[in-house]
């Protein structure tokens, strides 16, 4: 993928605003060889998009967000990060959601540790 670390896999910024959930997430990807820019809530993200120096590769948003919905922030940081791919998770449904782009990979919570990184490396093109 033209990583400039090849020790580190790619950089995700990973926007839960629940710290637990952030912590467990982040750990699960930091331990899987991502570098992570974690989080709470979209001014945090915003702000990370903005100042990150490098490419972020992948936007994990969580889809309902106090103030924002996920697929507006991922708008808002795709001006500085336009290569940035997307992975939505939240604990409603999609069908419930509905109001994004339903080719969009999704995660519905609660999910394993081993599907997330595997849906990390299916959107980012990574072998399994």
């Amino acid at each position: 993928m033209g990583q400039s670390n090849p020790s580190q896999r790619a950089t995700i910024l990973l926007v839960e605003d629940d710290d637990a959930q952030r912590t467990t997430l982040t750990d699960i990807l930091t331990t899987s060889g991502y570098h992570v820019l974690p989080a709470r809530g979209a001014s945090e993200a915003l702000q990370a998009g903005k100042h990150h120096r490098g490419r972020i590769d992948l936007l994990i948003a969580d889809v309902v967000m106090p103030g924002i919905w996920g697929p507006e922030l991922a708008l808002d940081i795709a001006i500085t990060q336009p290569s940035m791919k997307l992975l939505y998770i939240s604990g409603y449904g999609q069908d419930a959601i509905g109001s994004f782009d339903s080719s969009t990979p999704f995660l519905q919570k609660p999910f394993s540790a081993a599907k997330l990184v595997g849906k990390v490396q299916e959107v980012l093109g990574e072998p399994g």
